[in-house]
């Protein structure tokens, strides 16, 4: 049975494209030396994945991001709502709408949807300053 398999499978494409991959390798030192390199590297990878619990500080590093940018983006809508209400930003604003967007109908909606986050960016900047350096 055995025989019957093996016959059938040096019979095969698989085994011809296989063959001649086998030679070339050895033929070619450069591939045996970018396969060592890579059998090195990844390797090892995986080796020190698995000796230094690399999820496990993957999912600490997550968590400190994320308690790190919510008070980051506080202090950025802050200093935006001290920036913001002034007329000089919001012309600013309005020439570079204008510039990107050609049609006069959906500039005016784009503009109208930015300056209403703008007003609430203005009116909320002393509730975020205060509560993050509060």
């Amino acid at each position: 049975m055995n025989n019957k398999i093996k016959e059938v499978y040096k019979k095969s494409i698989f085994f011809k494209y296989f063959r001649k991959l086998r030679y070339l390798y050895h033929l070619r030192p450069h591939w045996q030396k970018s396969g060592a390199f890579l059998k090195h590297y990844f390797g090892g990878l995986y080796d020190r994945t698995d000796r230094h619990h690399l999820f496990l500080f993957s999912g600490g590093l997550a968590f400190s991001l994320f308690t790190c940018i919510i008070p980051f983006i506080l202090v950025i809508f802050w200093v935006l709502g001290n920036f913001l209400s002034s007329e000089e930003m919001e012309l600013q604003i309005i020439t570079f709408i204008n510039t990107v967007i050609p049609y006069d109908e959906y500039a005016e909606f784009t503009k109208q949807i930015i300056f209403s986050r703008v007003e609430e960016i203005i009116e909320f900047k002393n509730f975020s300053g205060i509560l993050v350096f509060g």
